[in-house]
């Protein structure tokens, strides 16, 4: 899967376990390279196995990067539907500030 970012501090963070982990800690900072990876793995969202992809409600999708985190990331191009067939996303967009990477609550 191609994977863009929001902004280029995000990328950082997200390219780098050291800048990873001074920002986030270890305990969030590994799940959140291991997340990474297997999205990179992945050819299509479809085929992600693990960090329970879903849907915002918000035309962007959450997926699971440990207990209480989570990435916030939207289909590339921007006008894509989130609610297309996900074997069908192999594009997307980080989203999630980085100073938040705390997932919001379920409504």
């Amino acid at each position: 899967m191609i994977i863009s970012f929001k902004t280029k501090e995000l990328r950082a963070l997200c390219e780098s376990l050291d800048a990873a982990i001074k920002a986030f800690g270890a305990e969030i900072a590994h799940p959140l390279i291991r997340r990474l990876a297997d999205l990179q793995a992945a050819q299509v969202l479809g085929e992600l196995p693990v960090g329970n992809p879903r849907p915002t409600g918000h035309g962007e999708i959450k997926i699971d990067v440990g207990e209480e985190q989570c990435l916030v990331i939207h289909p590339l191009p921007l006008d894509k539907d989130v609610d297309a067939h996900w074997d069908s996303i192999d594009r997307i967009l980080i989203l999630e500030d980085t100073t938040e990477l705390q997932c919001p609550a379920e409504n």
